[in-house]
C-alpha cells in the first residue's frame, strides 16, 4: 500500500549521503571589513568543487574551482574585488549537485 511505498522512500533519502556533508568550511574573519576573506576547509572524502561569492541580490562577484583531498585541513587565502558591503552568500557546489551555503557580511 501507500504506506510502504512512503517508508521505502524515506529509507532511501537517509541513507543518501551528499559530498557537501564530507567537508567542514568556515569563512572568516566576520563580518569582513575589506576585501581579503579565508576559507578554511577540512575534508572527510576528496572533494571537487566549484565555489560561488555572490552578493545579496545574486550578483557574482567571484568563482573558483576547489580540490581538496580527504584527511586535509586547508585555509585558503581570498582578495576579491569590488566586494560591496552588505550580505554576501558563499556557495559550494559539489560534483553531487549538493550545494553548502554560508552566509556572511561586510562592514
Amino acid at each position: 500500500g501507500l504506506w510502504t511505498r512512503i517508508g521505502e522512500i524515506m529509507s532511501q533519502t537517509s541513507f543518501s549521503v551528499n559530498q557537501a556533508d564530507f567537508i567542514d568550511i568556515t569563512i572568516f574573519p566576520t563580518p569582513m571589513t575589506g576585501n581579503k576573506y579565508n576559507i578554511e576547509m577540512e575534508a572527510q572524502a576528496t572533494l571537487n568543487f566549484d565555489y560561488e561569492l555572490r552578493d545579496f541580490t545574486g550578483n557574482l562577484l567571484a568563482t573558483k574551482n576547489f580540490v581538496i583531498h580527504k584527511g586535509h585541513h586547508k585555509i585558503k587565502k581570498m582578495n576579491e574585488k569590488n566586494i560591496p558591503e552588505g550580505f554576501l552568500v558563499h556557495r559550494f557546489i559539489f560534483e553531487d549537485g549538493s550545494v553548502k551555503t554560508i552566509q556572511t557580511q561586510k562592514q
